[in-house]
Order: structure tokens, then C-alpha cells, then sequence
């Protein structure tokens, strides 16, 4: 009685009030990027089959669930949207050019050699608890980690549109 009179008594009566509601369609922060502030959503739903966890339909993740093709039309379309060009070739120009002169190295695109860092989501392999064993199968498969098929689409164009080596690009969660 007496911790439920103490705790109750050390209470302030004050009520809690939320602070206002952000305006809508009032952007937070500075705008980055080829167009500032554009956001890309692509949905196909013929890119996968899969009828959800835990109904005996397997993972997600699994290549008899996902169609490639459909997932290599949405990333060109996504990239494309971005870049507003026409073309995934100009699209990957413009860029790589854009980023290019950000970085004050000119109006120039991708160079042979030059290294590129794709960071993933992979935050559902985090190990805890001293785990250091991850197994994608006994912990939580249907967690939606990044897709291997966008990463192989994007890998696909890196290689085939851009024309990167495959030794000069690193892909991860770091």
C-alpha cells in the first residue's frame, strides 16, 4: 500500500498533450538526389505468388514464388521514374552523373574501375544474444529482409547497362 501511495504522490497531475500534427505534403528536411525530394513506388502484383507466412506456402524469398522478369521491369521502370529518362542506359547516365558533379568531380558518368557499396536491409540478421550461427531457415524467414530478386535485377544492370565489373561492387548491410 504504502509503494502504490508513494509512487502515486511522486505522480504529476500535469496531462499529457501531443504536440501538433505535421501539415501535410509539407516535406521535413532538404530534398536529395537527381530530382530532389522525388520518391519512386513500383507494384506489380504478378511479381510474387505467395500466399503469406505460416500457410504452408513456403518463404517468400524462394525463386518458385517470385518472377524475375517481373521484378527486372519494375526496377528498370523504378530507375527510369527516378532518373527521368526514357531509357534504363540514360537513366543510369544521368545518375551517375548527377552524382558525379555532387562530389565536384564534373559532369562525368561511371568510369571502368571505379568501385561502388550498395547498402541492403539485412537488419533481420542481426545476431543477438551472442548468436553468432544466423540461419535464415530456423529463425525468422518470412521477415522481410531485402529481396534477392531486386538485388539481382540491380546487379544485372550494374553489370550489363552500366557496365561495372563484378569485383567492383560490393554489396551489404554493414
Amino acid at each position: 500500500m504504502g509503494c502504490v501511495w508513494v509512487s502515486l504522490s511522486l505522480t504529476e497531475d500535469t496531462e499529457a498533450v501531443a504536440g501538433e500534427p505535421h501539415p501535410v505534403n509539407a516535406p521535413v528536411g532538404t530534398g536529395r538526389g537527381i530530382h530532389p525530394g522525388r520518391v519512386v513506388w513500383v507494384h506489380d502484383p504478378n511479381a510474387t505468388d505467395w500466399k503469406g507466412p505460416r500457410v504452408g506456402d513456403g518463404y517468400w524469398w524462394q525463386p518458385d514464388h517470385t518472377d524475375q522478369q517481373v521484378v527486372n521491369k519494375m526496377l528498370t521502370d523504378a530507375i527510369c521514374t527516378l532518373a527521368g529518362e526514357r531509357t534504363l542506359a540514360d537513366a543510369w547516365s544521368a545518375i551517375f552523373r548527377h552524382f558525379n558533379r555532387e562530389q565536384g568531380r564534373g559532369d562525368t558518368g561511371y568510369q571502368a574501375g571505379e568501385k561502388i557499396m550498395i547498402k541492403v536491409n539485412f537488419v533481420d540478421m542481426i545476431a543477438t544474444g551472442g548468436n553468432t550461427n544466423y540461419s535464415l531457415v530456423n529463425h525468422t524467414p518470412e521477415y522481410a529482409s531485402c529481396s534477392p530478386h531486386i538485388m539481382h535485377a540491380l546487379l544485372d544492370q550494374l553489370v550489363t547497362v552500366v557496365g561495372m565489373a563484378q569485383s567492383d561492387i560490393t554489396i551489404g548491410d554493414p
